[in-house]
């Protein structure tokens, strides 16, 4: 009887760390296919987010829906299977299912905050009092592609200044890392004397070479305390005033925020939102927080009946083209349309301007960084010179 107890008590080990093992093996294949369920938008929304270009496509291909009288249930599931990111999938699904139990459209799409803006909600919040659901579903439609059209622009422009930039840093610094501390060794076996051109470059490689660690850990300090400071309203509100301040930027800036207040407060009273509430939403709009601020006193004024003009001409922020655009609309009663005009030309404006100042920026940075370039170079020639002459 006790043989056979101690016989079956292996076995029964045996069968428990099988078990055990084959509990395991399932939990690690579950993490593997826990691995599709991952959603990027969310561990990266900044790189896989919605961008304007694919909400004006939502909103021009709604409309068509709305128009010709699909059900909204109908219209949004067609997108789902059209959309073109997995985020957008997801949030069309799941607009789906809140209309399937009965929400409005203005609800379905508020549960996605970090999709659509304000003005979009407001916008469709509007629309749906009023039956114009495809109307300004258009006009949301033309005011996102010239949102998503003016930052491409701006992103051209600067790309070109900021490959200079970095060929320029990356030239330099190889040339100061690596290349002149090799030569350095090579004129202190001849015991040359140097130009000063050529003692302070190889001083300024030799410093960068000897403190390399606590340079490269100071620029990491200081881009990581330069973005966590964009977290805290007070950085942000000390970078838009910096951005005032600057020479050319700051008059991009104010034209910038000129025009997307008049676009967006004009598309909003034309939508039949109310004014108090497209003063919230226009004000918010606004990305330069300093001119928010300075906004914010007239909307009160706004709002007791004092008119457009005049509140917004004590600001100091807008034109005054504006400013007599407005009045002009308010004593025709063809608001909206003067806004909007009022838009268009600033729009055009910072364009123009935002093409003058990059024209402007490239031969400075030509000639900045052939003005390194050629110090170094002139700097090593003149050593060489210098190392033939102890040689003879």
């Amino acid at each position: 009887m006790a043989d056979a107890e101690a016989l079956a008590r292996p076995s029964a080990m045996g069968e428990m760390n099988g078990q055990l093992d084959a509990g395991r093996r399932e939990r690690a294949w579950q993490r593997v296919r826990n691995l599709g369920s991952i959603k990027p938008y969310e561990i990266f929304p900044q790189f896989f987010g919605i961008g304007k270009q694919e909400l004006a496509v939502f909103s021009r291909q709604l409309a068509t829906f709305v128009a010709a009288g699909v059900p909204l249930t109908q219209a949004i599931a067609v997108l789902r299977e059209e959309a073109r990111s997995r985020k957008m999938r997801d949030v069309l699904g799941d607009i789906g299912e809140q209309l399937r139990k009965g929400a409005s459209v203005s609800e379905a799409l508020s549960a996605h905050p970090d999709v659509f803006s304000p003005l979009f909600l407001n916008l469709v919040r509007a629309a749906e009092l009023t039956g114009t659901l495809d109307t300004v579903l258009k006009r949301l439609d033309v005011q996102l592609t010239r949102e998503d059209k003016a930052s491409r622009e701006i992103s051209s422009a600067l790309m070109y200044p900021v490959l200079v930039l970095l060929m320029a840093g990356v030239s330099v610094g190889v040339m100061v890392v690596y290349v002149l501390p090799r030569f350095s060794v090579l004129l202190s076996e001849f015991h040359a004397e140097l130009p000063f051109t050529t003692q302070l470059l190889l001083a300024m490689a030799k410093f960068t070479t000897n403190n390399g660690t606590w340079i490269a850990l100071g620029l990491v300090a200081f881009v990581v305390s330069l973005v966590a400071s964009q977290r805290f309203e007070r950085g942000r509100s000390a970078r838009d005033a910096l951005t005032l301040k600057l020479p050319v930027i700051g008059t991009l800036a104010v034209y910038a925020a000129v025009a997307r207040f008049c676009r967006t407060l004009g598309t909003m009273l034309e939508a039949g939102v109310p004014v108090s509430r497209s003063l919230d939403v226009v004000l918010n709009s606004v990305s330069n927080r300093v001119i928010a601020r300075r906004l914010r006193p007239a909307k009160a004024r706004l709002l007791a009946g004092e008119g457009f003009a005049t509140p917004l001409a004590e600001t100091g922020v807008f034109p005054p083209t504006v400013i007599q655009m407005i009045r002009v609309g308010e004593e025709t009663g063809a608001l909206e349309r003067f806004l909007n005009e009022s838009a268009v030309f600033y729009e055009n404006e910072l364009e123009f301007r935002l093409q003058g100042a990059v024209q402007l920026l490239e031969p400075a940075l030509l000639l900045s960084v052939g003005g390194m370039i050629g110090f170094i170079t002139i700097s090593l020639v003149s050593a060489i010179y210098a190392l033939t002459g102890s040689i003879r």
